[in-house]
């Protein structure tokens, strides 16, 4: 049986309600777009936001698998947020509503791999059509996974009958498990070598896998790839501020652009500010790091 054989013959679990969240500081428009979300899409699991700092916080507690985002929101910009999400490890689908069409909007879009652009009112055919785009190319990430899955899991398991026959060392299987076979491990290693410049994006590349693939394998894994991702960043922000690096430094070469946010999410891990750890290094003995939120990979 070929590779090609192998894979279609797999037997795979059904894939799992698909989650989408709604950005839309208008109320009256968000619930117009929920319902009809709901009526086009019953099996999806629908979350809202009203502003920036609600869509961040369910961005990054709720990973979602579509994203209908408004550019004009209270609290800040969609597409500067998306930007930052998407460095953060955001791999969903995104459609970005708007009722402004600008070169700017749709240059930021390109690079942000927006799937569809929505111009307001949005028709319902339009907001069928761009989600439901959205729903295959998702669904198609989640089967390769599934296949992928599948298929290391019976590699590992012919390499083990093989060990077992005498035909293969033991440790060549451990090898293999590893290194070869595991995207995420390949992934995790490229992001403690350089994790303020590692991106989700990057990361996939490296591995040779889509975005989207990429994040959805860490989450069957049992870890988002953003907690890795900001796991990492924040160790090395630690090295660099008990090496003497300024907190502007430490944020910068960690991968925050924003020196506040970075100071916040760094006092939240390990309980101290990132400038009085800098003025009192000794303390970095007392609260090494918060190893409840530490990955299991980094």
């Amino acid at each position: 049986m070929n590779l090609e054989s192998a894979v279609s013959a797999l037997e795979l679990p059904s894939i799992p309600p698909l989650r989408a969240l709604v950005v839309e500081d208008e109320k009256l428009e968000r619930d117009a777009l929920v319902l009809l979300l709901r009526g086009f899409f019953p099996s999806l699991e629908i979350d809202e936001a009203g502003n920036v700092p609600e869509f961040e916080r369910f961005a990054r507690e709720r990973p979602p698998d579509i994203v209908l985002l408004d550019i004009s929101l209270p609290g800040g910009n969609g597409m500067l947020s998306l930007e930052r999400l998407r460095r953060e490890g955001l791999g969903a689908q995104v459609v970005v509503v708007t009722a402004y069409n600008t070169l700017a909007n749709l240059a930021r879009a390109l690079e942000d791999e927006v799937a569809s652009f929505l111009w307001k009112p949005v028709r319902a055919e339009a907001l069928r059509e761009a989600v439901e785009k959205c729903v295959h190319r998702r669904e198609t990430e989640i089967r390769q996974a599934m296949r992928i899955k599948a298929l290391e899991q019976r590699f590992k398991e012919a390499l083990k009958e093989l060990a077992e026959h005498g035909e293969l060392l033991s440790a060549s299987v451990e090898g293999v498990d590893d290194t070869e076979c595991s995207p995420v491990r390949r992934a995790v290693a490229f992001i403690r070598e350089e994790p303020g410049k590692a991106s989700l994006e990057e990361a996939a590349r490296h591995v040779g896998v889509s975005p989207g693939h990429l994040s959805r394998l860490f989450r069957e894994e049992g870890v988002r790839f953003m907690d890795v991702l900001k796991d990492a960043r924040m160790q090395r922000a630690r090295t660099l501020l008990l090496s003497g690096a300024s907190v502007r430094q430490a944020a910068r070469e960690s991968g925050y652009g924003n020196a506040a946010y970075f100071g916040l999410a760094f006092k939240k891990i390990f309980g101290i500010a990132p400038s009085t750890l800098r003025r009192r290094p000794v303390l970095s003995k007392e609260n090494p790091g918060s190893s409840a939120e530490r990955s299991q990979f980094v």
